[in-house]
């Protein structure tokens, strides 16, 4: 029988006891008032639970004990709301380790150690109070059985302290709270492992202040592996690894999913470290409305559909140290990384390797729509650590940023890519940076110090680095945003349509509405051995404020030049009413291989029906490795049949060869003024002598512009 029992008790008092109970439990009391303190309280083989409090208020505290081998459960305490302490072990029970429901308030407190093989932890239709599980081992095997069931605890919080919390289970869900109430996991050494089933699941159920912290989650052949879903905004999961935050597994792994490995909605910090997530017949980590996502050290490998894909994050969000490898065998359609927000958040990729991704889509996906402000950072903090920010073998772009991706949307993407290489497409793979801006959005850069190295291996008039503007979408702003500092080599294989390849930066701003103000920079760039051109930027249709500085790059050399299937190096074009002003300053090479003038190295037109140019041409050296030709170094031109205009400031640049031509073509209607004094028109002799090597070629009858200069850009 019991050690100590009664129902209907009135007040229960005692003080420093030892109880050992055999066959029964330690305590059975019920519907009763307790103010005990007992030294220890202990049950072996009890044919029911090894300590039952029901509907029990009052203080009970036993430090010690042991309960083992009860057949119910090792402790059951439903209802009430006594302030209890315990810190015997609990072992060998027949139903599961411990059971608490139905209680109203008070504290509930378990210390000691806990092993269970059965049904593991019960706590279920708790309205009140606290409830810990603070032992420094806590070993649930519970195979066929759920390892921790918290459901339905409306106002009370469940907390698992001390660490040392290990759950194995085969088609039992390892850890499961549902239902409301709080719960927290703290300390070191936690672990989840589910051989069949999903090993952790929380869903409508907030995550205290305190988080859930475990070192490893492990499952396999389920729906997920791991599931969050309305977690508050306290916390959330944190899965440690072994702290080195290498791509060592020691975070678990997450295999065979039929589902998403990992499914998550509306929480808060969302950490994954050192996790393995490899084989689901979906994406490997879907994430929605929520903030604070941080993966690191994480490797995806042949997904069945997306790496990781989020919709509506807010906040700070990273991906570092990690590796998506489709392995050559992607869904169609799958993306790396997708972030689609109409919500302002901010993603950063930093250290992070995709690869091997051989569908046509773009491995990673950035889509803002209506009023969204989104940041999204791609980067390598640590350029000497063996995590590189890497991508490489992909058909599809690498890297695809669109802002205002929908109708109406009047946001604005910050996109930020450096430090990061862009290396060997797959066989006609594109493997390159998109960005675009749409609508009445808005879409500011920095591309800095990046590599993009046999890359663009389709052949298309598209850039290295493609810049696209649409609608009354705007690029660039006042900030300093700038493409600079990045090494572009080896695009293209030959003369052939099908080996050209990609150009190197090629912006392309083509506006349905006037008045839109477009920023560009373009700084100490490295473009070498290059079929098409080094940079292009054409403003188009009404794009009327398109303000470029070109400076100090070297666009192809002598011993590899770029344009090298008869392209210019550099071209600059306003067509249709488009107007552009753009500075060409201090570009140590600009190098093409052309057959014919009209693909000069350098080559600036305005041939819309009313378009506008103004260029201001400084200190620029100037080549052509077709030493046969005179022409195809400099061509300035407005064509016939329009009114197209140009303003023209050349001076002080330098060609390869005194005869080599510096070519200026008046043909329209439209008004062609070379920046000087007086309004004569302009000669050979003028423009050989406004620089320092080559010969002016003058054609029509362009004229000073009486003093006054050229508009500048506005940067």
């Amino acid at each position: 029988g019991a050690g100590i029992g009664g129902s209907g008790f009135g007040t229960f008092t005692a003080g420093a006891v030892n109880v050992a109970a055999t066959g029964g439990p330690s305590l059975d009391l019920q519907n009763g008032t307790v103010a005990a303190s007992f030294a220890t309280l202990s049950s072996a083989n009890s044919a029911g639970a090894g300590l039952r409090l029901v509907n029990v208020g009052g203080t009970l505290t036993a430090p010690a004990g042991v309960v083992s081998n009860a057949a119910g459960a090792g402790v059951e305490v439903s209802g009430g709301n006594a302030n209890v302490t315990y810190g015997g072990s609990i072992s060998g029970s027949g139903t599961r380790a411990a059971s608490v429901t139905g209680r109203t308030g008070g504290s509930l407190v378990l210390s000691g150690s806990i092993t269970d093989t059965n049904g593991g932890i019960l706590v279920q239709n708790n309205g009140g109070g606290t409830i810990a599980f603070n032992g420094a081992s806590k070993s649930l095997a519970t195979g066929a059985n759920n390892g921790v069931t918290l459901a339905n605890n409306g106002g009370a919080t469940v907390s698992f302290g001390g660490g040392g919390l290990a759950i194995t289970t085969t088609t039992g869900t390892g850890f499961s709270a549902t239902g409301g109430g709080t719960v927290n996991v703290t300390g070191a050494g936690n672990t989840i492992a589910s051989s069949g089933a999903t090993a952790l699941r929380v869903v409508n159920t907030d995550i205290g202040v305190s988080g859930l912290s475990f070192r490893s989650i492990t499952a396999s052949g389920a729906a997920n592996g791991i599931v969050l879903d309305n977690t508050g905004a306290l916390n959330g999961l944190q899965v440690t690894g072994d702290g080195s935050h290498t791509r060592n597994g020691s975070g678990g792994s997450i295999s065979g999913t039929s589902g998403a490995a990992v499914l998550a909605s509306d929480v808060t910090n969302l950490v994954l470290r050192s996790m393995n997530l490899f084989g689901m017949a979906s994406h490997a980590v879907d994430v929605s409305a929520s903030s604070g996502v941080e993966l690191v050290a994480v490797h995806v490998y042949q997904p069945g559909a997306g790496g990781v894909v989020a919709t509506n994050l807010t906040g700070s969000n990273s991906i570092e140290k990690s590796l998506v490898d489709f392995a050559g065998a992607p869904a169609v359609g799958a993306f790396a990384v997708r972030l689609a927000n109409s919500v302002n958040g901010a993603l950063t990729l930093d250290g992070t390797t995709v690869q091997n991704k051989l569908d046509g889509t773009a491995a990673v996906s950035v889509s803002a729509t209506g009023s969204a402000t989104v940041g999204f950072t791609v980067r390598d903090s640590d350029t000497g650590d063996a995590f590189e920010s890497r991508f490489t073998n992909l058909v599809g772009s690498a890297i695809s940023v669109v802002s205002g991706d929908a109708p109406g949307s009047t946001g604005k993407v910050t996109a930020r890519v450096s430090d990061t290489k862009f290396v060997n497409a797959a066989p006609n793979g594109i493997n390159n940076l998109e960005l675009s801006v749409l609508q009445n959005a808005a879409l500011d850069y920095v591309i800095r110090d990046n590599l993009f190295d046999a890359v663009a291996k389709a052949s298309a008039i598209a850039g290295v680095i493609n810049v696209n503007a649409q609608d009354a979408g705007r690029f660039g702003s006042a900030m300093v945003d700038s493409i600079a500092g990045n090494t572009v080599r080896n695009i293209g294989t030959g003369s052939l349509v099908t080996q050209l390849g990609y150009i190197g930066v090629r912006v392309a701003l083509d506006n349905t509405v006037s008045g839109v103000n477009h920023r560009v920079v373009i700084a100490n760039n490295t473009f070498t051995n290059l079929w098409r051109q080094g940079i292009l930027v054409s403003a188009r249709n009404n794009a009327d404020d398109v303000n470029v500085r070109i400076v100090n790059n070297t666009v192809g050399t002598a011993a590899a030049p770029v344009g090298q299937s008869n392209r210019r190096a550099v071209e600059l074009e306003a067509q249709s009413g488009a107007a552009l002003k753009v500075e060409v300053l201090s570009n140590p090479s600009i190098f093409n291989n052309s057959s014919t003038g009209s693909s000069s190295a350098l080559a600036i037109r305005s041939i819309g029906s009313s378009s506008q140019v103004s260029a201001t041409v400084l200190n620029n050296a100037i080549g052509n490795t077709n030493g046969a030709i005179t022409a195809g170094r400099f061509r300035a031109e407005t064509v016939a049949g329009t009114s197209a205009a140009m303003c023209l400031d050349v001076r002080n640049n330098s060609l390869d060869g005194a005869s080599r031509l510096f070519e200026l073509v008046a043909a329209s209607g439209g008004p062609f003024t070379v920046e000087g004094p007086g309004s004569a028109v302009v000669t050979n002799a003028d423009i050989t002598a406004l620089n320092t090597a080559g010969s002016g070629s003058v054609t029509g009858a362009p004229t000073f512009s009486n003093g006054a200069n050229c508009t500048s850009p506005s940067l």
